[in-house]
């Protein structure tokens, strides 16, 4: 059986990516359209793709924002437990992070 190996070159899909975004321009600016009718169609797709953008925008906002929301809240909730069960008020716990976020800057006098 002859057997047939595929060479892929390094940033051949890039290439690919750029013949088809040409190509794509061509066909627009070679389309049987009137410059203004392209012109007016390329603007209609640009504003339709910023208003998809600016939606995943938001909603990616939204979404780290619940994620820190949540986070916090289980933070919050485990130093209340630890407090609790540890008898160490949650002002101690917070002096001692102080003290060791001094430590641990380089200009602390040793």
């Amino acid at each position: 059986m002859n057997e047939k190996t595929i060479i892929v070159k390094q940033g051949s899909f890039g290439s690919l990516l750029r013949g088809i975004i040409i190509g794509a321009a061509l066909g627009l600016l070679f389309a049987p359209r009137s410059g203004r009718e392209t012109r007016d169609m390329i603007a209609e797709r640009g504003n339709e793709f910023k208003g998809k953008a600016a939606d995943m925008a938001k909603d990616t906002r939204e979404r780290a924002q619940h994620f820190i929301d949540d986070t916090r809240n289980k933070i919050d909730d485990s130093v209340k437990n630890i407090t609790q069960g540890s008898g160490v008020s949650k002002k101690e716990l917070e002096r001692d992070l102080e003290i060791m976020e001094d430590i641990n800057n380089p200009h602390y006098p040793l």
